[in-house]
């Protein structure tokens, strides 16, 4: 049924990428509170809003977008979302603050940048997945599909975040 519901450009999702979508289908088709969602942090509008659209044929609930760290963390105040895309330079500088926040809470996140992957940054940023623009949205998905789905510290239940 995946293969019906979600166009993937002629690609074949890999193996976590299909049990994601599935695992999306079938909250979005409960029509549950729960829906996935993924907060997207880009200041590019045309980029945001191609993501944005991209995720929600996916099933996903986009929170955002939003253009800067400063109004990542005034909806993080109050709200939580279950994994993000962040691009790292942003209308207010680099993202560095904002990408250890959400570690720190267990949100699982990648950067999507376009600019390729910083040697400075902190030690507990180094095994984030790092996506440089362009990128194939089958590449976007596979990457968000790995955070979610695979055993890694940096997933949790939404119960379990602060």
């Amino acid at each position: 049924m995946i293969d019906e519901v979600y166009d993937t450009g002629g690609f074949v999702p890999s193996l976590p990428a299909r049990m994601w979508l599935e695992q999306s289908e079938a909250v979005y088709m409960s029509e549950s509170p729960t829906r996935r969602c993924c907060l997207i942090v880009e200041d590019q509008a045309l980029v945001a809003m191609s993501l944005e659209a991209y995720l929600e044929e996916q099933g996903l609930e986009v929170c955002g977008p939003v253009p800067s760290c400063v109004e990542a963390f005034r909806w993080l105040e109050n709200s939580a979302p279950e994994l993000a895309i962040v691009d790292f330079n942003l209308q207010d500088g680099p993202a560095t603050d904002l990408a250890l926040e959400l570690r720190r809470r267990g949100i699982p996140f990648i950067i999507y940048s376009g600019d390729p992957r910083r040697p400075d940054l902190p030690p507990e940023l180094q095994d984030v997945p790092w996506l440089e623009k362009p990128i194939a949205r089958i590449g976007l998905l596979n990457a968000l599909a790995g955070l979610h789905v695979s055993g890694d510290t940096r997933t949790s239940s939404p119960s379990q975040r602060s």
